[in-house]
């Protein structure tokens, strides 16, 4: 990626072995007695019973699986550890393999090291997910993720399905089990600003505003608090989201005591003491930094369980997918400008690879899993890992996310 032109030291893992990665920086990290034993006396519980479970693992088997050497994950755990103010970036594949589990250990690196204060940062296509996290903390939910979701739709435990603002079926991974809940459930409703491949497959489609034609908040990933105000007339058919979640609420029997975007955010800014020091000095272009996080001498972090990574991705050619520099998610495919410098999909394939399968630049391929298969013009980028292949994932005309199935990465079959 990018980042490497700016890196003291790059680790370029397989696909989905991220989860194995940050376990191996973690043994590195306590191999090396780089710990911060002050901060974890101080502020930590369970550290004993991580490093335990840490120092069980084949670190040299580990590393041979996730495409690593040893000596190099070694050599960077030793800059981390020299690191006077520690960020951790989680990207989006990381975050879409196992999100828990890799979160979870980055927050834990983080801690080994004594670090929290500095942050993680978690990375998304989609904007606000930090504002859409802070907002289900303030309410004091947990959500059922993704999976979650499609498991029960799977199984005929949902009566209905809500679908806010995204296609699916085209871009995330476990879109083909989602297209298979949403047979099962039989009443689906798309609420979106575009009639899009999942709004297609519901039983009822209500048209939504875009963010030109809304007033509210946004918080980037670095934690910068945004004021978003509306620059043109909304349609008259259309509705905010919020709108159309208080309407089925009232309609239901069930009507939510705050119903416009201002009361939410007022009721956010009382439960929220970051976001109400934060909101005053945000109406300014540049936003306004919440303030950091920081710990109170009594505060204990506890260390989470060392997870297992799932087992390893094999096959001739491997499928990443992810975002691409002109479009950023399904609304940008229905610009004219961005589809003018980008109109459709592609697959990404090394120029070795590309040979060995006898192709040539702008040759259409076909892309195959498990019976499905859908096809594409390839490109040849060096930048790639031989035995990788990568396409966008916004174009509905090639939906990666069917291919996924349930999972950020899988092996394809790839043919002209």
């Amino acid at each position: 990626t990018k980042l490497e032109d700016f890196a003291t030291s790059r680790l370029r893992y397989r696909p989905g072995e991220e989860t194995a990665t940050l376990l191996l920086l973690l043994r590195a990290l306590a191999d090396a007695k780089a710990q911060n034993l002050d901060f974890i006396i101080k502020h930590t519980t369970g550290f004993a019973a991580f490093k335990t479970a840490l120092d069980r693992l084949d670190s040299a088997a580990l590393a041979k699986r996730a495409g690593l050497e040893w000596d190099d994950v070694r050599r960077a755990a030793a800059q981390l550890a020299a690191a006077k103010r520690l960020v951790v970036v989680l990207g989006q594949q990381a975050l879409a393999a196992a999100p828990e589990d890799n979160a979870g250990l980055a927050l834990d690196l983080l801690t080994m090291l004594g670090g929290v204060e500095h942050g993680l940062l978690l990375t998304s296509d989609r904007n606000d997910a930090w504002g859409a996290l802070l907002a289900l903390q303030a309410a004091g939910v947990a959500p059922a993720t993704f999976r979650e979701v499609v498991e029960a739709g799977m199984n005929g435990r949902l009566n209905s399905l809500l679908v806010f603002g995204g296609d699916p079926l085209v871009s995330a991974p476990y879109a083909e089990s989602l297209r298979k809940a949403m047979e099962v459930t039989g009443f689906v409703v798309a609420a979106d600003a575009f009639l899009n491949r999942t709004a297609e497959s519901a039983n009822v489609f209500l048209p939504t505003q875009v963010f030109a034609e809304r007033d509210g908040h946004v918080i980037s990933a670095e934690g910068r608090l945004l004021r978003l105000r509306r620059a043109i007339e909304a349609d008259e058919n259309t509705l905010p989201e919020s709108r159309i979640a208080a309407e089925l609420a009232r309609r239901l029997g069930r009507p939510l005591s705050e119903n416009s975007p201002a009361a939410v955010w007022r009721e956010l800014l009382t439960k929220n003491a970051a976001l109400a020091a934060t909101d005053a000095q945000a109406a300014s272009r540049a936003g306004s930094l919440l303030p950091p996080f920081a710990l109170r001498a009594e505060s204990k972090i506890a260390f989470g369980a060392a997870p297992k990574p799932a087992e390893p991705v094999a096959g001739e050619m491997i499928l990443v997918t992810g975002p691409v520099l002109f479009h950023n998610g399904a609304l940008s495919t229905r610009a004219a400008g961005t589809r003018e410098v980008c109109p459709g999909p592609w697959i990404a394939l090394h120029p070795a690879d590309a040979a060995r399968l006898d192709v040539a630049a702008g040759e259409v391929v076909h892309v195959r899993r498990n019976g499905l298969s859908f096809a594409a013009p390839a490109r040849l980028d060096a930048r790639l890992t031989r035995g990788v292949a990568f396409a966008p994932h916004h174009f509905a005309e090639f939906p990666v996310g069917r291919l996924l199935g349930d999972s950020a990465c899988v092996a394809v079959t790839i043919t002209k």
